[in-house]
C-alpha cells in the first residue's frame, strides 16, 4: 500500500509493516491502455491466469448463445496488439474456435477471429522471413490480420479505428502494450520515466537508493550496445531477479557488485497448438512441432531453476498431459 523510503519501511494493504534493509520492486506491469476511451471499460484485459479463465469462458458463453439461437453469427472475436502475447492469444482462440463449432455441431464460417496492429507489420522487432512464417500460420488458422489499424475508441461492441473504419466484436481482447505498476511511480523521492518505471544502472539499483533494486517490468534499463531500453522478457527478468540477490549478498560483505549484461537475442512464439517459431544463437530459426519442442523445453529449463530437479520434472509433465487433453 506504501513505501516509505526515508524510514525503510513497507506498510501492506493489509496494514502489516515491514521494515527492510534492502527493497526490491518486482510488482510486474499492467496493461497500458494509453487513455483510448471505452478500453478500460469494454476490454478484457490478458495479463493474469484469471484473465485467461475468464476469456475462455467468455468464448464458451458466445458460443452456447449462437447454439442457442439468441445470438447471430458469425461470432467476431478482435485481438488489438500483434506482439508476441497478441499473435499466441489469437492462434489459441482461432483453434478453440473450431473445436468449440465441432463441439456445438455449427458448420460455415460461425466465427471469426480478427488480428488488429497499429503499425504497419506485425511484430516489427523480427526478420521478414520470421514474420511471413507466422502470418501464413496464423492464415491457414483464419485469422483476419488487419495492419495499420490504430484503435481511436471501444464503444461496447464497436471497435473504432483512426481511419475512421467501425469494427463490430463480440468480444475485444486488449495486448497493444503494458506499463509498469503504477505503485512504483507512487513512490516518493523514486527516479522514474514518463513511463513509471524505475531507473536503474548496471548493478539494477536506483541512482539515489544504493539498497532499492528492481526487476522486470518495474525497471528502465539502457543497454550500452544498443542504448535502447531492454525488452520486457521473461528470461530477462529471472536474470535479474540472479544479479540482485547475488549484489545485496555482495553488498552486505562489502564486494564488488556484478554488473548485468543483457541478452535477449532468443525467443520463440508458440502459433496455435503445436506450433511455434523458435529463434536461437546463430540467427538458426526452427518452425512447426519441433519449434514447439523447443518452447516447451524452456518451460522445463525455468522449472528446473525455481524448483528441486523432482518436482520440475513431475510439474512439467502434468503440464504437458493437461496440454495434450485440451489440445
Amino acid at each position: 500500500r506504501e513505501v516509505n523510503i526515508e524510514t525503510k519501511a513497507a506498510m501492506t494493504q493489509g496494514g502489516h509493516l515491514f521494515r527492510y534493509d534492502y527493497l526490491v520492486l518486482g510488482l510486474g506491469a499492467q496493461a497500458a491502455d494509453y487513455g483510448i476511451p471505452g478500453i478500460r471499460e469494454y476490454s478484457c484485459q490478458f495479463k493474469t491466469l484469471d484473465d485467461a479463465i475468464m476469456i475462455g469462458e467468455k468464448t464458451v458463453q458466445l458460443f452456447q448463445e449462437l447454439e442457442q439461437g439468441s445470438r447471430q453469427a458469425p461470432i467476431r472475436i478482435s485481438t488489438v496488439g500483434a506482439g508476441f502475447t497478441g499473435i499466441e492469444l489469437a492462434a489459441e482462440l482461432a483453434l478453440y474456435g473450431r473445436k468449440m463449432c465441432a463441439k456445438c455441431g455449427l458448420s460455415g464460417k460461425p466465427f471469426m477471429v480478427y488480428l488488429f496492429e497499429a503499425g504497419p507489420r506485425i511484430l516489427p522487432t523480427i526478420s521478414d522471413t520470421e514474420r511471413e512464417r507466422i502470418r501464413v500460420r496464423l492464415t491457414k488458422l483464419g485469422v483476419i490480420i488487419t495492419e495499420n489499424a490504430s484503435i481511436n475508441a471501444l464503444e461496447n461492441t464497436v471497435l473504432k479505428l483512426k481511419s475512421g473504419q467501425k469494427f463490430s466484436s463480440d468480444m475485444t481482447v486488449w495486448t497493444a502494450g503494458i506499463q509498469a505498476n503504477e505503485f512504483v511511480r507512487s513512490i516518493n523521492g523514486l527516479q522514474c520515466t514518463d513511463k513509471g518505471k524505475l531507473i536503474v544502472g548496471e548493478h539494477l539499483y536506483g541512482p539515489a537508493h544504493r539498497n532499492i533494486f528492481g526487476v522486470g517490468d518495474t525497471i528502465e534499463f539502457i543497454d550500452h550496445a544498443t542504448q535502447k531500453p531492454i525488452p520486457s522478457l521473461a528470461y530477462l527478468a529471472a536474470d535479474h531477479g540472479r544479479i540482485v540477490a547475488e549484489n545485496i549478498v555482495r553488498s552486505i560483505r562489502g564486494q564488488k557488485l556484478a554488473v548485468h549484461k543483457p541478452f535477449y537475442e532468443l525467443w520463440v512464439a508458440p502459433v496455435g497448438g503445436k506450433y511455434a517459431i523458435a529463434h536461437l544463437w546463430w540467427g538458426i530459426s526452427i518452425k512447426g512441432f519441433f519449434g514447439w519442442v523447443v518452447r516447451e523445453l524452456v518451460d522445463l529449463r525455468y522449472f528446473m531453476q525455481i524448483l528441486p530437479v523432482r518436482k520440475a520434472l513431475k510439474f512439467f509433465i502434468r503440464q504437458q498431459l493437461i496440454f495434450l487433453k485440451k489440445d
